[in-house]
This record gives C-alpha cells, sequence and structure tokens, in this order.
C-alpha cells in the first residue's frame, strides 16, 4: 500500500530487535513456504505500511514486556507464539519501516527530478522554436526572390505543435541549410548566405537544438517501472509483516479465552484487518 506520511513510529523499533537478538537463519523461510506471492502482495496493498509499522512496534513490545515477566503456565497457554517467532516479526518489522523510508525518499527525489527534467524539456522547446524561427526567416531573405527557394523553406519549417514536429523542423530547415551551402562557388545564393552569416555551424547547431528537443521531452515523459517494482516489492513485505503479525495476535487471543491473565494484543491502526471473532456463549446441552 503506498506510504503515508505519518510521523516516524519506530524510535524504539531497533531497541527491541536488539533484545530479541537476531533471527534464526531459515525461520522466515519456513514461515512462508508454501505461501504465494501474490496473495501477500494482494493482502499488502489493503493497508499502509505505516499503520502496520505503528502497530506492530506497540504490540510487540507489549508482546516481549509481557513474555520476559509471564510464568511458565501463562507461556504454555501461548500455543502459535515463541520468542524466536517474535524475533522473525521484529526484524521484518524493521527491514520494512527501513525499505519504505527508502521509497519514500527515492520518491521525493524523482518528483524534483521530474520536475528538473520538465523545465529543461520546456526550455528546450522554448529555444527550439525561437531557433527555428530565426533560420526560418533567415533563409528568406537568403533566397531572396527565387520562388522555388522560398517555397523550399515554407514546406520545411513545419510547426511547433509538438515536439516531433518541432524537432523535424529544425532538422528539415538545417538539412536545407545544408544544401544550400553545396551550391557552386561564386553562384548569387552562396554569396546571400555568407552576408547573412549562415553556414555549417549554424546548421549545426539546429541540428543540436533539434535533438535536445526530442532528448529532454523524452526524458520529461518517462516512466518509472523501477518505482513501480519497488512499490509491488513493499506490498509483499507489508503482506509478509501481516502475515506473522496475525498469527501474533490471533496466539494471544486463543490464550487470553482460558487463561484472562494472558493479554490480547489490541490493534489500532490495522483494527480492521484484525477484528476480534464473535465468541459463542455455552448454552448447556442441547435437547429438550
Amino acid at each position: 500500500m503506498p506510504i503515508q506520511s505519518n510521523e516516524d513510529p519506530v524510535h524504539t523499533l531497533g531497541i527491541l530487535a536488539t533484545k530479541v537478538g537476531p533471527p534464526q537463519v531459515g525461520l522466515l523461510d519456513a514461515l512462508l513456504a508454501g505461501t504465494d506471492n501474490e496473495q501477500l502482495t494482494e493482502k499488502g496493498r489493503e493497508i499502509a505500511t505505516a499503520r502496520i509499522v505503528v502497530d506492530g512496534v506497540r504490540l510487540y513490545q507489549e508482546a516481549y514486556h509481557f513474555w520476559q515477566g509471564a510464568s511458565e503456565a501463562q507461556k504454555r497457554r501461548l500455543k502459535g507464539f515463541s520468542l524466536p517467532l517474535l524475533g522473525v516479526a521484529v526484524h521484518q518489522l524493521l527491514a520494512l519501516h527501513e525499505r519504505a523510508q527508502k521509497i519514500a525518499d527515492d520518491t521525493t527525489d524523482e518528483v524534483k527530478s521530474r520536475a528538473r527534467r520538465a523545465s529543461e524539456a520546456s526550455r528546450a522547446a522554448a529555444h527550439g522554436v525561437a531557433l527555428r524561427d530565426q533560420a526560418a526567416s533567415a533563409l528568406r531573405d537568403a533566397a531572396g526572390l527565387d520562388t522555388a527557394l522560398r517555397v523550399e523553406i515554407e514546406e520545411t519549417v513545419g510547426t511547433a505543435q509538438s515536439t516531433d514536429t518541432l524537432a523535424r523542423g529544425l532538422s528539415a530547415l538545417a538539412d536545407v541549410l545544408r544544401g544550400w551551402l553545396k551550391s557552386p562557388a561564386g553562384s548569387p545564393l552562396l554569396a546571400r548566405l555568407a552576408l547573412a552569416s549562415l553556414d555549417e555551424a549554424y546548421a549545426d547547431e539546429l541540428s543540436a537544438a533539434a535533438n535536445a528537443v526530442q532528448t529532454t521531452a523524452a526524458q520529461a515523459g518517462e516512466r518509472k517501472s523501477a518505482r513501480a517494482a519497488a512499490q509491488a516489492g513493499l506490498d509483499r513485505e507489508d503482506g509478509v509483516a501481516l502475515l506473522l503479525f496475525g498469527q501474533i495476535v490471533r496466539a494471544f487471543d486463543a490464550a487470553n479465552d482460558l487463561d484472562p491473565t494472558v493479554p490480547r494484543l489490541l490493534p489500532n491502526a490495522t483494527r480492521r484487518l484484525f477484528s476480534r471473532r464473535t465468541k459463542k456463549k455455552a448454552t448447556g446441552a442441547a435437547g429438550g
């Protein structure tokens, strides 16, 4: 699920991770064996990462502190729970938070980068239009009263309705100029081009402007498939965290049913995903 911009709630998560110790190698793989990545990802999309972290930090601390002071009888009642399981869940939650923060930071950088690329594309397009208009005007003057040459310019200059048409117009004008520069030595056209300072360097400038218009426009319109992939990966990790979280919450629920001295872990930010089942009251023996 997309990350919400909440205040960082994990200032104690690192301390808790140290207390429970590093998870045993292979435990997470064993817990996830047989699970479906698509189902995990779909589950993770149901709720924001920040909500999982908020509840996880609070409830994992409660679980740890209870376990530290629990009697052997209370510990035996907690089926579905163990300190190694809590260790896996705590470290998974810490890794989830760090990954979410990295994606959030990358997203902020990407927004700034997109704005910069859009600005560059706008400047390149504005410069391209001005240069195209200058070139068309100067080439018309160099064409003089030669109707064929003037028609060539009008058919070449094009429009600036899109970056593609603008770039094509700039490239075409560069090609026209290069073609005219190949006129026979001593021709009036070459003389007029020289008088107008229309040379090969200017043709290269037109070509470079065309390339800049296309390149900056393409960069501004890039889709960040990597961003989508990163979000999908985060959604899967959300699903993993919810799987572990749910098992621990249910273990304390079931133990509380048998021994009220074992507390329930009450989700808040994620409570809609872990609504307490309705208990059926005993009604005595059926019959009549």
